[in-house]
């Protein structure tokens, strides 16, 4: 319990200094950037974090083959949506801080959470 306090203050800590540090334009080009991040992770779940555990704990004799199908599908869907941004970017934003920090956002996504491999650990 402690450490969700610890979290929040040091999450409160970084919002602020980021803020101060980029300054009013560019904080906002960054919580743009941050939260089309958020929304595509989001689409990509797709209630997968559920029912990845679930199906597993019910049978685990095809898990290996469920297991992958379902990474399969969360990387395709990222592909999609990282192609989508990056077309976003580059044909609607105007040349400047915001389209950098989408296009800067894309290779973020990749990373183990992203792919759900955080919900087999809880298995």
């Amino acid at each position: 319990m402690g450490s969700n306090w610890i979290e929040t203050v040091l999450n409160g800590v970084y919002v602020v200094a980021i803020s101060h540090f980029l300054g009013a334009e560019l904080y906002g080009a960054w919580a743009y950037a941050a939260a089309a991040y958020g929304f595509v992770l989001g689409l990509t779940w797709f209630g997968m974090d559920m029912l990845l555990p679930m199906r597993l704990g019910a049978d685990r004799r095809d898990s290996a083959g469920f297991v992958g199908v379902t990474l399969a599908l969360r990387l395709a869907l990222l592909g999609i949506a990282a192609v989508g941004l990056a077309v976003y970017a580059l044909v609607y934003e105007p040349p400047g801080t915001t389209r950098l920090a989408l296009l800067l956002v894309i290779p973020l996504w990749p990373r183990p959470g992203a792919v759900g491999a955080g919900c087999l650990h809880r298995v």
